[in-house]
């Protein structure tokens, strides 16, 4: 009777023990789906997150309402405007949405013509996209771990390619083969007067500056998901670069579609650079050629450090 009672008992725990490994077998494969399901959940997170942004920017870029002097002036250093609590991004609601008003081309023209790049108003798009671009990097969660030295200094080297980025992007996204602001002003106009079309150089610069350097990304026609997830990979690379892969593989029909748009978004990166190379040293040879101060006299104290390297 003990002998199989010792048996009955081992063959229960035996029993038992398959029982434990089946349950356990069974948690580990509906583990699985509930992780994807959860990093769904954290980029849909994350897109709605950049998409607000995206909205927000969107507005205040398009809007007539401008940027007042006390506004721009509040800053008093490259560094204060980094490091304070204050965010443009956020202040949206302030700004109409109704349509801008429309450039008036030929005017611009013969104000540019006669006193100056910088004489005839202003390059408030220019300055209220690199506000923007400050608001979009104080945005970020992990900008906020920085020191103010290394958030300044990190600024400073992205200032530009994110000026770009949004440059091309919007203009893209206004059905044009040049860079154009929302008013339709069109910078190409700006440069293409008898004042600086006589120098051969600066011909061959705003063509491949303001034209040329917008093909890829006509090529590409990024979506609003792309677009942020795409701006945000210069600051926090390795979580923005998971993100605009699943983005790409959820999007396409097959993996190697998806795979092919990922790299081509990528590939957009390195040109970014090369833009940003090139309006650098654009940006150099017309003050030393053309401008002689005026850029310093017309950008806001805040600014001025991105265009000198200072």
């Amino acid at each position: 009777m003990k002998k199989e009672r010792v048996g009955m008992m081992k063959k229960t725990q035996n029993n038992l023990r398959k029982k434990e490994k089946v349950g356990s077998n069974c948690k580990e494969t509906t583990s699985f789906p509930q992780i994807i399901r959860c990093q769904e959940v954290v980029d849909f997170n994350q897109i709605n997150f950049l998409l607000k942004i995206e909205e927000n920017f969107s507005r205040i870029r398009s809007s007539p309402t401008q940027l007042s002097d006390a506004y721009i002036n509040q800053f008093t250093s490259l560094e204060h405007l980094i490091n304070c609590n204050e965010n443009l991004l956020a202040k949206a609601q302030k700004f109409s949405t109704l349509p801008p008003l429309p450039w008036q081309g030929e005017r611009v023209q013969e104000l540019v013509q006669k006193g100056g790049f910088f004489s005839a108003e202003k390059p408030m798009y220019r300055i209220l996209d690199h506000f923007l671009s400050a608001g979009l990097f104080k945005s970020i969660p992990g900008m906020a771990s920085l020191c103010p030295d290394d958030k300044s200094n990190l600024f400073r080297s992205l200032a530009m390619p994110l000026c770009g980025f949004i440059s091309a992007y919007f203009s893209i996204q206004l059905q044009s083969d040049t860079v154009i602001r929302p008013n339709g002003l069109m910078p190409f106009w700006y440069m293409n007067v008898p004042r600086y079309t006589f120098d051969r150089n600066v011909k061959v610069f705003i063509t491949n500056m303001y034209c040329n350097a917008l093909k890829p990304f006509k090529q590409l026609q990024m979506n609003r998901e792309e677009f942020f997830a795409h701006e945000h990979l210069y600051n926090e690379c390795t979580m923005y670069t998971a993100i605009l892969f699943r983005l790409c593989l959820r999007s396409r029909h097959t993996l190697e579609e998806g795979l092919r748009r990922f790299d081509d978004l990528l590939r957009l990166l390195v040109h970014v650079v090369w833009m940003t190379d090139y309006y650098g040293t654009f940006a150099v040879y017309m003050d030393v050629f053309h401008f002689r101060g005026e850029r310093k006299a017309a950008m806001p104290t805040a600014i001025y450090p991105i265009y000198c390297n200072k």
